[in-house]
């Protein structure tokens, strides 16, 4: 069985993770067969917000809603402001999803600033930023995210998701 981990587990106490085709969260049993996959995930509401490395890329999801990051489609931007930072993700031009939340701190050399070990907006603002972040993202274990299993061609696949 794929898996993507929770952002927050560490390596030895993961019980949870989402399976990448389905993007449902299961539980992870010590007699599971598991693979893990490249990605993360967090909840945030009751949402499942996460990023997968596939074929075609990397994905952002919402729930069931899968977006291929490619250059000049989306961004992601990080509002910070003093109790609250506020995280946009805009696809094709327009806002596909704002979150507000209450920022996890950590004093760096005197200075109060975002913990990308434990924020994953702020981790996930920074990471699209690098060069090597579409590569690091485009694997071939999942073979398509976005439409069926093994089969699905990329004409299929961008179909199904939003494009």
């Amino acid at each position: 069985m794929k898996i993507i981990s929770h952002f927050q587990d560490a390596a030895q106490t993961r019980h949870r993770g989402v399976e990448p085709y389905s993007l449902q969260e299961v539980r992870l049993t010590p007699d599971m067969n598991i693979e893990y996959t490249r990605g993360f995930y967090v909840h945030h509401n009751g949402d499942l917000i996460g990023i997968v490395a596939t074929a075609e890329g990397p994905v952002f999801f919402h729930n069931q809603d899968k977006y291929l990051l490619q250059e000049g489609c989306y961004s992601f931007l990080l509002q910070k402001k003093n109790t609250e930072n506020i995280f946009f993700f805009e696809w094709q031009g327009a806002c596909a999803l704002k979150i507000s939340y209450t920022p996890v701190l950590i004093n760096h050399g005197g200075r109060w600033v975002d913990d990308p070990v434990w924020d994953f907006f702020s981790w996930l603002t920074k990471a699209v930023r690098k060069k090597r972040f579409a590569g690091y993202y485009t694997v071939k274990e999942i073979s398509s995210l976005l439409g069926n299993r093994e089969k699905a061609e990329l004409g299929q696949a961008s179909a199904q998701m939003r494009a």
